[in-house]
């Protein structure tokens, strides 16, 4: 209790809603607008009621309810109020200053002093700061910055940021400081590509005082960040966050936010979630009362329901919503004429999409078309070329041809590698299919080439993410052609290509110095490419022989930039891109592969002699049986003799235990051994356990799985009796440091314990450890050597994912990607008294020895676990590279 007399202690709270945010002698200073109403939400942490609130010591009424850390409520500030105070219980009292943040008449003459002109503009108002008060000159600097990027001059807007920054935190504004931070990683990110500058300026705006929305605002802009450079799983985790802090707090820049997590979600494959994050906005669109902002984000909205093959309708048609837009941008006076161009070429492309080729042309013919940038162009001359395609194939190719020339001229192999996948499509209309499968084979080796380099910076031109196009139409028309040798080849090249990019994406999102390298290399690539871009939109004002010489030039820097990209790259790891045709199977395998086609599936059989491919009728995924049904002679022909089949599952079939699907009356595996392939090229680069010999066993790590440590033991006693040296690891010894010391000096390794996926997000996986440590996906792919052998009795260990054309990651995965030659793993959760029961099983007799035959074994095991549990036998899978 209280002495008589005595103030109550101060105590310290959160708050959102005031414009800027400053330190004075009484405690936190809200400035406010003088022509806004101010309305804000407070949070005391740790109080347990609100007792009462003041405004200039007269109370007023609030609605406080407790939260997960306190108490928190609501209040509208009146005009001309100067002092919120409120006093809780444990007793405790919080003031906040109430000031209007009037302008400076100086700010207003310098703005009508400036030129129009954007550079110019931005260094007539840094100049116009000097000698003025923290707080304009401030504001100056970071209007002079916004300015000096648009017209760009980056380094000039980056130093006016950067002062404008320094001033701010020096007067104790911290709101102001990080507003300049804020613009200055944002034009770094989008316009400058300067990545590193960006970060850096983000670390700083993390060390700031931020109140909730700039925190929420600061998450995005790291998501934003994250986006640009590839790290899809920072981007989402960073994404996540900031509509999180947005919402609780009542941000109006929520609604943004969650809109680029859709965006982060479509990227990620997950586009059902995507589209639920967007139907749920939908109704704050609608209310939206500003035009301009209303139509951007009807735009954005119809976007997400467009991504995807240039060939297949939408999920849901988006016209009205592009229909709206554009009478919403026709009612403005004064609006972008790019943003009005963007909305017709997506209100193009859904008539294209939904077959409607003359309102497509309709939308597009007679209009200006604005500069809006090399991109924006791109994207017409798609459309255009594709809108001609079907009637008139010759004229479709000669324009494909010319927007791949001008796309090869100035760097953009995106567009290049779209431009190579019409071509083809209109030579295999005009029924040249030597010439169209040349071409699908073009796009395919830029892939394998530079896109594969690309693919870590989440890509420029995300309307050309469909990236397994050129793979899908080529394999397609190979095996029309009766050429299935081919066609398997060029199905597993593009499966393997995906692989690669997995490995040495592991390395990134780290926040070691992989990532400054990778961030650096790639700032430097896109500020040079989109160089190479602007001065590629001057090239119809060129000779002959100028332009000649010019593409000549372009042609060595971006020799360079690919060397550079490509160097840096190496430094990260990995296997090596696909290159060339994979070998058949030897004499002892059959080689079962299934690939989509133009309109369905396409399976293939290869042995040492040859291969058989043919079409799945249906969809298979369904019904599995129809698998073998094109393959079934081959089959019969060469299952008595093989003493393996080898599994190349891809895409929607990954989920699916191919291994269990009937064949003449019972589950493959009855017929042979099975695994399951990832069809690794052979890499000088693995690195295994020098002890023969040696098998690391680690149990119940976290000593809440009786059943795992009861398996561990067993596993132990089993191997040492089968001639294996023994070294455990269980309970507070499994810690992740010890682990990962003991993986580079063993042979095999056993785990028995939990496996924690997010099936949202495979990279986030963990095999938990003691003392809390885990062991991550990254933590095995940085690894300097792994065991031979690892059997990962845990929960979803080899989780697989449809909507990845390998597969996914999954640590089944990453230890094969990091040199293990066989990994039995889960692909749901299992109970640990099963997963014990398959391990006996697993190592009983011969299974035991160092120099055991995983694949029969594992055969072995696998079908006397069926006789016990019928229904779980087929969630344990043998991986191989």
């Amino acid at each position: 209790m209280l002495a008589a007399g005595c103030a109550p202690p101060d105590r310290d709270a959160a708050f959102a809603g005031c414009p800027h945010v400053e330190t004075s002698a009484d405690g936190p200073l809200c400035l406010r607008r003088p022509d806004r109403p101010l309305n804000l939400r407070v949070r005391l942490a740790g109080a347990r009621s609100v007792d009462t609130v003041r405004l200039d010591g007269r109370a007023v009424s609030v609605d406080a309810a407790a939260v997960a850390d306190g108490m928190q409520f609501d209040v509208a500030v009146p005009a001309g109020a100067s002092r919120l105070t409120v006093d809780v219980e444990p007793p405790g009292r919080w003031t906040l200053i109430l000031q209007d943040d009037a302008p400076e008449p100086a700010i207003a003459t310098a703005r009508a002093a400036a030129p129009a002109e954007p550079a110019a503009r931005g260094r007539a108002l840094r100049a116009a700061s000097a000698g003025l008060d923290p707080r304009p000159a401030a504001d100056l600097l970071l209007e002079a910055g916004h300015f000096l990027h648009v017209g760009g001059d980056f380094e000039a807007a980056a130093t006016a940021l950067r002062q404008a920054a320094d001033i701010a935190e020096r007067a104790g504004a911290h709101s102001r400081a990080a507003a300049a931070l804020s613009v200055h990683a944002y034009h770094a990110t989008e316009r400058g590509h300067r990545f590193v500058d960006a970060r850096q300026a983000l670390d700083r705006m993390s060390g700031l005082r931020l109140g909730p929305r700039r925190q929420a605002e600061l998450a995005y802009m790291r998501a934003l960040l994250a986006y640009n450079v590839g790290d899809l799983r920072s981007a989402r985790t960073h994404a996540i966050a900031s509509t999180t802090r947005a919402t609780a707090w009542a941000d109006p820049r929520a609604p943004a936010y969650r809109e680029f997590e859709a965006e982060v979600w479509m990227a990620l494959g997950q586009r059902a979630r995507a589209r639920a994050i967007l139907a749920d906005l939908r109704g704050g669109v609608d209310a939206v009362g500003r035009p301009l902002e209303r139509a951007l984000r009807l735009n954005n909205h119809a976007w997400v329901d467009l991504l995807g093959p240039i060939d297949r309708p939408p999920a849901r048609d988006p016209r009205s919503d592009l229909l709206t837009a554009l009478e919403l941008y026709a009612g403005v006076e004064q609006v972008d004429p790019c943003a009005v161009w963007t909305t017709r070429l997506n209100l193009a492309l859904a008539h294209l999409k939904l077959g409607e080729s003359a309102r497509a042309r309709a939308v597009l013919d007679g209009r200006p078309r604005p500069r809006c940038g090399p991109v924006d162009a791109a994207w017409f001359d798609l459309i255009d070329a594709r809108l001609v395609l079907e009637a008139d194939p010759a004229t479709a190719h000669a324009r494909y041809v010319a927007l791949g020339r001008r796309a090869e001229a100035s760097g953009m192999a995106e567009v290049r590698w779209s431009a190579l996948v019409g071509r083809g499509e209109a030579l295999e209309a005009s029924g040249r299919l030597d010439d169209a499968a040349t071409a699908y084979a073009d796009a395919e080796a830029l892939l394998d080439g530079r896109l594969s380099v690309l693919a870590l910076a989440g890509g420029g031109e995300r309307f050309l993410a469909d990236r397994g196009r050129s793979a899908r139409l080529l394999v397609d028309l190979l095996v029309r052609r009766g050429q299935p040798a081919e066609a398997l080849c060029a199905a597993r090249r593009a499966r393997r290509r995906q692989l690669a990019g997995l490995a040495r994406a592991g390395r990134l999102g780290r926040g070691g110095a992989a990532d400054t390298r990778w961030a650096e290399a790639l700032g430097r690539y896109r500020r040079a490419r989109a160089a190479l871009e602007a001065e590629a939109t001057d090239d119809w004002s060129r000779s002959v022989t100028e332009l000649r010489a010019v593409e000549t030039q372009r042609a060595t820097r971006l020799a360079e930039l690919d060397g550079l990209l490509e160097s840096t790259l190496a430094t990260l790891g990995g296997p090596p891109a696909a290159t060339g045709c994979p070998p058949l199977p030897s004499d002892r395998d059959l080689l079962l592969a299934w690939s989509p086609g133009r309109d369905g599936w396409l399976a293939f059989a290869a042995h040492a002699g040859g291969v058989v491919a043919g079409r799945l009728e249906g969809d298979p995924t369904s019904a599995p049986a129809r698998l073998f049904a094109p393959l079934a002679d081959a089959m019969r022909a060469h299952l008595p003799t093989a003493q393996r089949v080898v599994i190349l599952a891809t895409g929607a079939l990954n989920p699916v235990p191919i291994h269990a699907v009937p064949f003449d009356g019972a589950p493959l595996i009855d017929a042979a051994p099975v695994v399951y392939g990832l069809d690794l090229p052979p890499s000088a680069d693995t690195e295994h356990a020098e002890v023969d010999g040696r098998a690391l066993v680690i149990g119940d790590p976290r000593s809440d799985l009786r059943g795992a440590r009861r398996e561990a033991a067993a596993v132990a006693r089993t191997l040492a009796e089968g001639g294996w040296q023994i070294e455990r690891l269980g309970g507070i010894d499994a810690r992740a440091d010890a682990v990962r010391t003991a993986l580079p000096r063993v042979a095999a390794l056993h785990y028995a314990g939990h496996g924690e996926v997010d099936p949202l997000d495979q990279w986030a996986g963990r095999l938990p450890l003691a003392g809390g440590s885990w062991l991550g996906i990254g933590d095995v792919l940085a690894a300097p050597a792994v065991p031979r052998r690892v059997v990962l009795s845990g929960c979803r260990t080899g989780l697989p994912v449809a909507e990845a054309l390998s597969g996914g990651m999954s640590f089944a995965h990453a230890f094969l990607l990091a040199g293990a030659e066989a990994v039995i793993g889960t692909t749901r959760d299992v109970d640990d008294t099963i997963a014990a029961r398959f391990s006996a099983l697993l190592y009983r007799g011969v299974g035991a020895r160092p120099d055991a035959d995983v694949s029969r074994t594992f055969r072995a095991a696998a079908r006397a676990l069926r006789t016990e549990h019928a229904e779980r036998w087929s969630d344990f899978r043998l991986w191989v590279p």
